[in-house]
């Protein structure tokens, strides 16, 4: 029942089926926004149904115990649609994530859904990619500027609100934090 539920509100595009297996009191809390009801269930699941063409929902993998199922999943698809507020990319994206669902007397009650966001906004480049070479080169040249004494240089690395905090009974940790470059 779970999977299928899943099969065809988003691979077949068949919302209706959410009102056959969700609870009337559903709640789906995400990273960024919780929702209840059925009907702002369809419309949350509806957006990625408009946002996405070629969809594919995958389970990866599905456990259960009790009343707790836990489904890790990756939702495929081709960008060409408004996803809340970010016009078409084109681009095809493969968000995964995993989702903790409580069944209550045979029904959906809860979905708790902790996704890649992140990974998908890069994806989308709304994010820009920052790769750990990037980092790491970033971090070597501000540890060879500091070890030049080259003071411009790391200023010039750093954000102008730059926060840090000097060691315990340094002479300088009596002002705490520092905010700013000087």
């Amino acid at each position: 029942m779970y999977t299928a539920v899943w099969d065809d509100a988003l691979n077949k595009g068949n919302l209706d089926a959410l009102e056959e297996n969700l609870s009337p009191d559903y709640v789906l809390t995400t990273t960024s926004q919780t929702i209840t009801g059925i009907e702002a269930a369809k419309a949350h699941y509806g957006t990625y149904l408009t946002a996405f063409t070629d969809i594919e929902f995958i389970v990866d993998d599905i456990y259960g115990q009790g009343n707790t199922v836990i489904k890790q999943w990756t939702f495929k698809g081709k960008h060409t649609g408004d996803l809340f507020g970010i016009p078409a990319t084109g681009k095809n994206i493969a968000l995964q994530g995993v989702s903790i669902a409580q069944i209550v007397d045979g029904k959906i009650a809860s979905d708790t859904d902790f996704a890649d966001d992140l990974g998908l906004m890069t994806t989308l480049g709304v994010i820009p990619t920052m790769s750990a070479h990037n980092n790491m080169a970033i971090i070597q040249k501000v540890y060879a500027d500091f070890a030049k004494g080259d003071v411009p240089a790391l200023g010039a690395a750093m954000d102008a609100k730059v926060e840090w905090n000097e060691a315990e009974n340094f002479p300088y940790a009596d002002g705490n934090p520092y905010i700013g470059f000087d």
